[in-house]
């Protein structure tokens, strides 16, 4: 077999050099059959942009698709990612302008309303833990005179009001 340096782009027609096909392996000539610029012209279209999402999204729903996410997720390449993108300028702005929104604000505002649940719980536990024995750990003892500093000040505003 001869191997000749030009190629016939499957929708325009004509005879190009292989450097104006891009490469792919499962092809003739190890090149795609269409040249880079009709295959440039119909990615852009809205058909081959909704295929592409259609076979993105049965993928991503696919257990190897899954394991695959979720393996991103838990690792290690992730977290560092995600700890060297909080550092740049371009995630500070966008955080400016998301907490500057009323959604931005809401969502703040929940975050802070669970994270205290949270806390009021943990102090409560140990709370209880403190009445029944003496606290094991300086943590627990600063947790649970927090706890009960709070109690105080909530009684204290109580009974102003009445």
């Amino acid at each position: 077999m001869i191997a000749t340096d030009t190629k016939v782009c499957k929708d325009c027609g004509q005879e190009l050099p292989l450097d104006a096909f891009y490469r792919d392996k499962k092809c003739s000539q190890g090149r795609k059959p269409r040249c880079k610029r009709c295959f440039e012209a119909r990615r852009d279209t809205p058909e081959f942009i909704e295929r592409r999402r259609a076979r993105q999204r049965k993928y991503q729903r696919s257990p190897k698709g899954r394991a695959t996410n979720n393996a991103w997720q838990r690792g290690e390449k992730r977290k560092a990612y995600m700890r060297a993108y909080k550092k740049t300028e371009k995630y500070r702005g966008r955080m400016r302008l998301w907490t500057n929104t009323p959604s931005g604000r809401e969502s703040n505002r929940k975050s802070q309303r669970k994270y205290k649940a949270k806390i009021r719980v943990r102090a409560r536990k140990l709370l209880d833990l403190y009445e029944e024995n003496e606290p094991r750990t300086i943590e627990e003892e600063q947790l649970a005179l927090r706890a009960l500093r709070a109690r105080a000040e909530r009684e204290r505003k109580a009974s102003r009001e009445r």
